[in-house]
């Protein structure tokens, strides 16, 4: 067997133990610069820290969208070793990504209400935290809502507010002031932050529910408030967002995007190795992806005098 040969065998023996993701990449479209820099700032963070944390890890390519259109990135960042696209982060350029129809499987960071075969949405959608939230109510026995808004412009809470609307309806009775009584199969809603909750001399223990607005750090809530959040925050399982928040301590959304990005890149992971559903326990709630259906269920917790009860 002449050398030349023998020099082939070996290379088709290299390349055999070489992981099969070598040559591959994926192209993370998030801006720098802008509205929207910081909070990708720690979907960044969230993605390298699982990234790091994982197995599966081709080359990672950031793109900055700040001052770019997506429709010029797709068509001049997008290489043959392009295995996934993840990103954007804004609703109106995942409504331009959706509408271009990417030849490449594309995972984008919010949700609209178009699809495209090849795009898969995720996001910390409040259609996701109203449902949640809503099997609780519905568990304690509520058929009728009472609603106290700190300020209906929020946008905070005007999106999470729309999505009740469409599960409720005539249902939810917004109120100026917290009534006197509250009946048996009436509970409270309080959609604002937690300064302003915390202006409430007395709340009633039972069937009253909130929205993760009135979370952030040491933050002491009224006994058997109610609501649904990223479970990341309150459970220590995820060492590698630890370490992260450790190097940059951010605020507690930031720490949520934390966490989205780190689902975000185990979902992509999924998505480019395999074609299989995915169910996991994830950082932002348990999370299936069927097709390219990405649901999330966030956790759902109260407050007892002893702490967090979670359900």
């Amino acid at each position: 067997m002449n050398k030349k040969v023998l020099n082939t065998l070996a290379a088709i023996g290299l390349s055999l133990l070489l992981p099969l993701n070598a040559q591959a990449e994926v192209l993370i479209i998030l801006p720098e610069k802008g509205a929207m820099a910081l909070a990708a700032d720690s979907v960044r963070d969230g993605i390298q820290a699982a990234y790091y944390a994982g197995k599966y890890q081709p080359t990672l390519r950031f793109v900055d969208n700040s001052q770019r259109s997506i429709t010029d990135i797709l068509k001049n960042e997008v290489k043959k070793s392009t295995q996934l696209v993840i990103g954007p982060l804004s609703r109106e350029e995942v409504e331009v990504l959706v509408e271009s129809k990417p030849k490449v499987k594309t995972l984008a960071l919010n949700q609209v209400y178009k699809n495209s075969p090849n795009v898969w949405q995720f996001a910390l959608s409040p259609d996701e935290d109203a449902m949640a939230i809503t099997k609780r109510i519905q568990a304690d026995g509520v058929n009728e809502l009472i609603v106290l808004t700190q300020d209906s412009r929020n946008s905070s809470t005007t999106r999470f507010r729309d999505a009740m609307n469409r599960i409720w309806g005539d249902k939810l009775i917004d109120r100026a002031t917290l009534p006197s009584k509250v009946f048996e199969q009436q509970g409270v809603l309080l959609l604002g932050d937690y300064d302003w909750i915390n202006t409430f001399k007395k709340l009633p223990q039972q069937r009253i529910y909130t929205v993760p607005l009135v979370i952030k750090a040491n933050a002491t809530l009224p006994t058997g408030l109610q609501f649904c959040d990223t479970p990341a925050l309150y459970k220590a399982d995820w060492p590698e967002l630890l370490q992260s928040y450790q190097q940059k301590q951010v605020t507690v959304p930031y720490q949520r995007l934390l966490a989205f990005g780190a689902d975000a890149w185990v979902i992509a992971t999924g998505i480019a190795t395999s074609n299989q559903p995915q169910k996991f326990a994830g950082r932002t709630g348990h999370i299936s992806v069927i097709d390219n259906v990405i649901q999330r269920q966030p956790s759902c917790m109260k407050v007892k005098p002893t702490g967090l009860s979670f359900y």
